[in-house]
Formats: structure tokens, sequence, C-alpha cells
């Protein structure tokens, strides 16, 4: 055999293959099949569809200094508005940092984009958000706080969770997250059933009517915590089924027996008991270095706490931005205020994490001041956690010594 022939199999000889000419089975290129799911965060949002329009869930402040598309639409029959745009950014705030260490003048411009849609399925209404903005078209008083975890809760395998936040009712504020990539049984966690609040659950789906359960032969992970991160349907039928399957899961179902425990921490009702606290954080709010106050993230801003650059708190005729958050920063606003009246401000006020150190781009939704407090109080009869930063939603729960122990947010 000739040099150039050598390594060719039998048969072929000397021919070559024209210029040009290749293989056709490498060439061909298959036309991407659609997705039949993605993951999208799910909201359920507290809306009385007898009374008010789709639009009473939107955060109007946010949409107004902004311009957003809305649109009336509907998907498989089901009422839906969408809304979506984007936000640009002309100069990113590193730009003058680099200028100035080079000398080389340089402007780059970034934009953040984003969608919700909204929709009414049967009594129940959904928003499902895409982007880095889409979460920032809600109201956030709007969102029903539970919704995530309660599905989570009926719906994952307990010796598969994967991930676990929780809180410590504490005034210290502390909140652990632990990840167990492979899963692992929800009781090596080893969670305190009435000292601790689970905010996020994440772990294999066994909802085997789920779009993305049937057409995968791999186990599928969801979380939930105020939102459900789930892969729905991208088929518009597919979408509704899969939210009223998630509705009648929520409303019939009950929580896997080694999960009932999460919720055991029930929100409490307005009422005397919860006046009562307000009246007791109000005034911790004006004391001067109570031990028994505390500063927590709230569960919504956990996931955005390591990548802030800085925190703007923003209160009753005072908005400032820093690069540490501490108590004292809060309670020189409140401890100004008249009793019965500081608590309020902090109602008022809110406080937001940012991905730059000027406090410009928010990283989440700014959350009431409020929910960033703890505190602990005690009293002849019982004693008391008031954990406003406790997520979005209030708790109680009885400790081994059978005093009862309350978490407020």
């Amino acid at each position: 055999m000739s040099e150039n022939t050598g390594n060719r199999p039998p048969g072929r000889g000397d021919k070559r293959r024209p210029a040009g000419a290749a293989r056709g089975r490498r060439t061909v290129r298959r036309a991407p099949r659609p997705r039949s799911t993605y993951r999208t965060s799910v909201y359920r949002l507290r809306v009385d569809l007898d009374q008010e329009s789709l639009e009473a869930v939107l955060n109007h402040r946010y949409l107004s200094g902004n311009d957003f598309t809305t649109v009336t639409t509907e998907v498989a029959g089901a009422p839906a508005l969408l809304i979506h745009g984007h936000v640009p950014q002309p100069v990113a705030d590193w730009c003058p940092v680099v200028t100035g260490l080079t000398g080389d003048a340089m402007t780059v411009s970034h934009s953040s984009a984003g969608c919700v849609l909204v929709v009414a399925v049967d009594d129940q209404v959904y928003a499902l958000t895409y982007g880095t903005i889409g979460r920032f078209m809600l109201d956030a008083e709007r969102i029903d706080p539970g919704f995530g975890i309660a599905f989570a809760i009926r719906a994952i395998e307990p010796e598969q969770v994967r991930r676990v936040t929780r809180r410590v009712l504490a005034s210290t504020g502390r909140v652990e997250r632990s990840l167990v990539p492979g899963g692992q049984h929800i009781r090596r966690y080893a969670i305190e059933g009435f000292g601790e609040i689970v905010g996020q659950l994440s772990g294999h789906l066994t909802n085997a009517q789920l779009t993305v359960v049937r057409g995968s032969t791999r186990p599928v992970s969801i979380a939930g915590a105020e939102s459900l991160q789930i892969a729905v349907s991208t088929d518009p039928a597919g979408l509704i089924d899969d939210l009223r399957e998630i509705s009648r899961v929520c409303a019939r179902e009950s929580p896997a027996p080694d999960l009932e425990f999460i919720a055991q921490i029930r929100p409490m009702r307005p009422g005397d008991s919860t006046a009562r606290l307000d009246e007791l954080l109000d005034g911790l709010l004006g004391a001067d270095g109570h031990p028994d106050l505390g500063l927590a993230v709230p569960a919504t801003q956990i996931d955005y706490e390591a990548s802030a650059l800085s925190y703007v708190v923003k209160l009753p005729y005072r908005a400032v931005h820093t690069s540490d958050l501490d108590l004292d920063t809060i309670l020189e606003n409140t401890r100004k205020r008249p009793a019965g009246r500081r608590l309020e401000t902090l109602k008022i006020g809110s406080i937001g994490l940012c991905a730059d150190p000027d406090g410009r781009e928010l990283l989440a939704p700014a959350v009431a001041a409020h929910r960033w407090i703890t505190a602990e109080v005690s009293s002849a009869r019982s004693e008391w956690s008031i954990a406003k930063a406790a997520g979005t939603r209030s708790a109680l729960s009885i400790s081994p010594s059978s005093a009862p122990r309350s978490s407020r947010s």
C-alpha cells in the first residue's frame, strides 16, 4: 500500500472523497424539539375574583415607573393577564471604577428583562414569573406566603429531601441551610419540630399526574417556599391541567406523615393575641440596647443575601444605602417615634438587597422593614418569640415545656 492509503479500510482502494464532501449523518441537523415543560416560579395569589380583577395583584407602583407592555389574554380559555418588558441600564455600575483604574473610558450598558403571566384557574389565581424582573411585577402583599411549602410537604418523597432552609425561633434570627445533593430522609436533618420554622424544602416529586413527571424517566426535583419552583407544561391546555393538579393536591391531600410536623406551625389569625404582640414589639422598638431584639433576613430574601453588595433602607423621611445592615440603622428611626407609632413606621418603610454598592439595582423586591425584625419577650404567663422576619407568614408552636412560643410576621 502507498503511504496515502495505508490507513484506509479494506476495499477503499485509492479512492478519495471529493473535496467539500462530508458524511451526511454528521452534517444533517434535526430541528430542535420544542420543550414540553419549562422550570418556572409559580405563585398563588390572594384575590377575590368576584370583587376584583386580575390587575389587583400587580405592583402598580413598579409598573408605572417602567415602560412595560400589558396584554389581556387567555390560556386555553382561562382568563389571563400578561405583562412583559425590560429595564435598561445605560452604564454598568463598575464602568467608572475600571475607567478610574486604567484611564480608559468605557461605557457598557445592559438590560434586565422579565415577564409575569397571571392566570385564573377555577377559583384560584396563579402567577408565573420569568426573567430577572418578573417577580417585581407582583404586589408582595397579594402573594400567598405558605403556598410553595404547602405543596412540597404533600408532593415530595420524605426519603429524598435535597435542601432545607429553616429559621430558629429566637431573637438571634439564625437561619440554617442544609444541602444534600443526593437527597436524604427528612429525619436526618434533625429539625426541631417546635423550635424551628422550615421556610424552604426541596426534593423529588412523587405526583405522577404532572406533565414533568409523565415525560421523564428520571427523578424530578421541585422547591417549595413562598413560590413553587417546578417545571410546568408549555402547552396551554397542559399548563392549566398542571395548575389544577397543584390546586387539588393543596386542597385535598394530606402532608406526608414524615413531613406533617412542618405544617404544625400555623399562621396566627389577627386578634387579641396578635394585637398584644404588636404592642410588645412597639415597646421594644423604642428601647435602647434591648438584648431580646434582633435583626434577621426575611425568608424571601435569603437566596439573595449572599450576593448583596448594599442595602437600601427606606423609612419615613429618610432613605439611606449601606454596605452593612445592622439593627441600629433601623432603630435610629423608631426610637424617635412616639409609642404606638414605631411598628407602623417600619410597616410603611422597606429594606431591599442590591446588586451594586450604590443601592440602585435591587436583587429582589424590597420587603417591609418590620419583616427584618425578630424579638423575644417574656411575661408572667408565657414566653413569646415575635419573629417578624420568619418569612411572610405568622406562626404558632408549643415548646416542649408547654410554654406558648409564637412567631409572627
